[in-house]
Formats: structure tokens, sequence, C-alpha cells
């Protein structure tokens, strides 16, 4: 069986991912929900590069959306450390920069870029689990 460790964040993100499914969906809910973080750790640490790299968040981390959550780890010579689990929620704050858009309009005018700035960057992503959870 190969390693993973949680960091204090992780540990944090659990307890407040669980109560809120309790508040929202009920315990048995959140109990299914919350146990199938563990089953993605054991396949993170089994399978380390199968998702993506998150570069783009901090470099060396990769990500592996759970649910409506995203996973965000690196890979340590123990196996895999697991950094954070963030929701669908704006990203910008961890990120520690704005984004800056282009858009080609096409005006008539001549102009053709507008300059925008997102107010949140959201994750769109589905699990590849089970989707009879409500969350």
């Amino acid at each position: 069986m190969a390693n993973y460790k949680l960091s204090n964040q992780v540990e944090e993100d659990l307890i407040r991912i669980h109560q809120w499914g309790v508040e929202q969906f009920g315990e048995q809910a959140a109990d299914a929900y919350y146990f199938r973080f563990f089953e993605r750790f054991e396949i993170l640490a089994e399978s380390p590069y199968l998702y993506p790299a998150a570069d783009d968040i901090r470099e060396g981390y990769r990500k592996s959306v759970c649910g409506v959550d995203t996973i965000y780890y690196r890979v340590v010579d123990t196996g895999v450390e697991i950094m954070a689990i963030i929701g669908q929620q704006d990203l910008e704050g961890l990120v520690g920069k704005s984004y800056t858009i282009l858009i080609d309009t096409s005006s008539p005018t001549g102009d053709n870029s507008e300059t925008k700035e997102p107010t949140s960057s959201k994750i769109d992503h589905q699990d590849d689990l089970d989707d009879d959870l409500p969350f």
C-alpha cells in the first residue's frame, strides 16, 4: 500500500466539508461523501500521476476532482502529501493574483479587444465516482 499524508489544512477542510454536508444533506450522505475522500487519497497514493498538474495554483501541485471539491496534492519521496481541498469557490485568493482576459469582440469601430476582470474562477468538474450523492 502506498502512503499519503494529510496536511493540517486538509484535516480542517474535511471537518468543514462534513459539517456542512450534515447540515445540508443529513449525516448519512455527509458520511458517504467524507469517505469518498479517503478512497480518493488511496488512489492518489497508488497512482500519483493519474491526475493533472496544477502548476497554475502552485508549482509541483497536482489536482483531483472529488464530487464538487478538488483535492490539491504533491508527490514526494514517501508517497503523496494532500495539501488542500477546495470547493466550488473563488480561487483568486489561493492563487494570489488576478487574471486579465482579452476578448475579441470584433467591434465595427476597430477596437477588437476588451479587458475584463473576472469576479470569480470556479471549478466546474464532476467526479468520476458515484453520482448518487447530493454533493
